[in-house]
């Protein structure tokens, strides 16, 4: 699965720009807004970061998808050991 930022179906306040055709910043719109891959038994999701005006980039985001709440606290740990961490761990939409 692949979505870029202009295929949000949801923009956000900070992706607008001047054009009314294009509701996200032209430098942004084709970065990578959540994509996922199989890698084993489970599917990691990743993209190019949030959609600003100014990109750059500073580490990645992932996603994974775990049996348990037991296993997403074991794996929460240890990937956020030395990270920042810039969403907590929760259920979401995607």
């Amino acid at each position: 699965m692949l979505m870029r930022f202009k295929d949000n179906p949801e923009q956000p306040e900070n992706c607008s720009t001047s054009s009314e055709n294009s509701p996200t910043p032209t430098d942004t719109e084709n970065k990578v807004m959540h994509t996922s891959f199989c890698i084993g038994d489970t599917d990691p999701m990743a993209s190019d970061g949030r959609c600003s005006i100014q990109v750059t980039h500073q580490g990645f985001a992932l996603r994974v998808t775990p049996a348990n709440e037991v296993e997403a606290q074991r794996l929460f740990i240890n990937l956020t050991d030395d990270a920042q961490v810039q969403m907590p761990l929760a259920k979401t939409f995607f």
